[in-house]
């Protein structure tokens, strides 16, 4: 059983249009950063952190069954620039007599079709994986959304790669390298550390990611239009619609599916403590336009013709008056409490520092998510 500190919390918000009811928090755990996954590895990395440190796991957080989750950690400590292998963890969370609890059941390494594990280095451009954004298929097998390339990639329950899916090509860096600022020269693709950021799966199965920031050819870090690509992985068929970031300063951190179009998007900036931005909004897809065949978006404004995806305030996590770490990113739904309302759960990513990885939980009025 992993350390964790289980906490109780009262606190309420009441959200902006379209939600009316109460939104509380019931309860936060936090998890040691010094805590030691389930991977059996026992050497350390180049800066001498353990190969097994259980952190940054907050990155991403899916639903699997019951009280079971799958979490995923980035791309290892020190931004890229260690050789740790890619994982992801399997956890038990459960919100028993007020109080939220994790235990860790298992850690399973990510590996490529030649049965190689996938790595952080963001050198060994073959191998290298930044895993951001996960969703669980119906048949129970994982999606993990990858910032370096950007990717998605399927894999089964024992990290095994299942496929890659394609990605339009006008996503992706023509001559990738390890050297963000090289890539950033090229002026096309996903901006450096700025890719697959988000990502879910609607209730039919398609599955919808979506970048940090927008394409270096859309404005990048300037920008505000963004791309949301759904992807459909029976027939392989893509469209984009256009997301407008609140502002610059702000990025992407997780989507998930409420329905076929709409969407709760964690939005935020890169500060920390109470006084930050750091929202849920609730999108509509339903009248977006497609832009796959748009090859340049402009920085601001909204293209002659085009409707983009309809967004509203729907959560501000900074209303409950907690110092929230600078990475809130990642966001689920858990099973319903006993009275119907909706378990969801916030995840933070510690980036393997000693600091804890917490997780928040909050009761939703089913009829806000309608």
């Amino acid at each position: 059983m992993q350390k964790c500190v289980p906490l109780f919390v009262a606190a309420s918000i009441i959200c902006a249009s379209p939600a009316h009811a109460e939104i509380k928090l019931v309860g936060v755990v936090k998890i040691s950063g010094n805590e030691k996954d389930k991977s059996g590895l026992t050497d350390k990395l180049q800066d001498g952190t353990p190969h097994n440190r259980l952190g940054g796991f907050g990155s991403a957080i899916a639903h699997v069954a019951g009280n079971r989750y799958v979490l995923v950690p980035d791309r290892g400590p020190k931004d890229g620039a260690s050789h740790y292998q890619c994982r992801f963890h399997l956890a038990d969370i459960t919100f028993e007599n007020n109080a939220l609890k994790f235990d860790l059941a298992g850690t399973v390494i990510l590996r490529d079709p030649a049965g190689q594990p996938y790595l952080g280095d963001q050198h060994n451009i073959p191998r290298r994986f930044d895993a951001e954004g996960v969703a669980v298929s119906k048949a129970g097998s994982i999606y993990i959304a990858d910032e370096y390339g950007p990717k998605i990639i399927e894999f089964d329950m024992k990290g095994r790669q299942l496929r890659e899916f394609p990605i339009p090509e006008h996503f992706l860096v023509a001559n990738p390298s390890g050297n963000p600022s090289k890539e950033a020269k090229l002026g096309r693709g996903r901006a450096p550390n700025r890719g697959f950021e988000c990502l879910t799966r609607t209730p039919a199965g398609k599955l919808v990611g979506l970048l940090q920031s927008p394409l270096m050819q859309d404005g990048s870090a300037d920008g505000v239009n963004t791309r949301l690509l759904e992807l459909d992985p029976k027939t392989l068929r893509t469209r984009e619609v256009i997301y407008q970031r609140d502002s610059p300063k702000t990025g992407m951190n997780e989507i998930l599916a409420l329905s076929e179009t709409e969407f709760l998007v964690l939005e935020r900036d890169s500060s920390a403590g109470k006084k930050r931005f750091c929202k849920l909004f609730r999108i509509n897809i339903a009248n977006a336009t497609d832009v796959s065949k748009m090859p340049q978006l402009p920085a601001s404004g909204v293209p002659k013709g085009v409707n983009v995806a309809t967004k509203v305030m729907f959560l501000d996590l900074t209303k409950f008056g907690l110092a929230f770490p600078e990475k809130v990113e990642g966001i689920c739904f858990g099973p319903d409490f006993p009275g119907g309302q909706r378990l969801l759960l916030v995840t933070t990513d510690n980036d393997f520092t000693d600091e804890p990885t917490h997780i928040f939980a909050f009761s939703v009025d089913p009829e806000d998510l309608k």
